[in-house]
């Protein structure tokens, strides 16, 4: 937020600080960060068991404090930087003609989402984390193109393809920065992906290479929750949330 105030500023703009001119937008970002990685976690304690947590506090209070601020600054985190990637240049990348996406492949997606998303339920076991990084995208994407909401369907029909490329971008870039800064943690997380074979031996730190592609798509589907939170939102209290400024705006 700081980098985009000081573009901003220099731009003459007021529009592109989120943290300022959208609090309540990124306060909803926050508590919905919060809300789906305990989803999240439920199903990897639950039944994957793909990651684990270590040296945590035995302070509950401290421990539920340290939940808050960590998992509270996932959304906020990759949407930001997003804004940013967006505010450098990749809001630029559009076309005249778009990309249109038929009823029945947006339906089609919506199935595949909620078979992603059941997949890890059923097979208990870390092979389920190849879908559950998908899953709400396909999910949920067509259902806030369907009620309005910013979705990335809607900007490919409408040859926008910025928010995409920063959201994946953005993505991949906090996944880059969390594993390298977990390394070094005391109260950090492992990973058990032996269903990978001989490639999990070659990580980027405590990650498995291969599984520094999930990153790819999480903003996009991190993005796309917080769209649905927001509608949701909207039908108990219009209004409630500062609306995006523009079509290219990502928080």
């Amino acid at each position: 937020d700081g980098l985009l105030t000081l573009s901003a500023r220099r731009r003459n703009n007021r529009a592109n600080t989120p943290i300022r001119h959208r609090p309540k937008r990124f306060v909803v970002a926050y508590l919905t960060s919060i809300l789906l990685w305990c989803l999240f976690d439920w199903v990897n304690f639950t039944f994957l068991h793909a990651w684990q947590y270590h040296n945590l506090s035995e302070q509950v209070w401290l421990r539920y404090l340290g939940y808050f601020l960590a998992f509270g600054a996932i959304i906020p985190a990759m949407l930001l930087t997003a804004q940013l990637y967006q505010q450098f240049g990749a809001s630029r990348l559009q076309t005249t003609r778009g990309q249109q996406i038929a009823f029945p492949i947006q339906v089609g997606c919506v199935i595949l989402g909620t078979l992603f998303l059941a997949y890890p339920l059923v097979v208990g076991a870390p092979i389920g984390t190849l879908t559950l990084w998908l899953s709400l995208l396909f999910l949920l994407d067509p259902i806030n193109h369907w009620v309005g909401a910013p979705s990335i369907i809607g900007d490919w029909n409408a040859g926008r393809w910025g928010r995409t490329v920063s959201l994946i971008i953005a993505g991949m870039t906090c996944g880059l920065l969390w594993e390298f800064w977990n390394y070094w943690a005391v109260a950090k997380w492992t990973y058990d992906l032996s269903f990978l074979g001989p490639l999990e031996q070659y990580r980027y730190f405590e990650m498995p290479w291969i599984g520094m592609l999930g990153f790819l798509p999480f903003g996009l589907e991190c993005w796309a929750a917080l769209n649905t939170i927001i509608v949701v939102m909207h039908k108990f209290a219009p209004r409630i949330v500062e609306p995006l400024p523009n079509d290219y705006a990502v928080i």
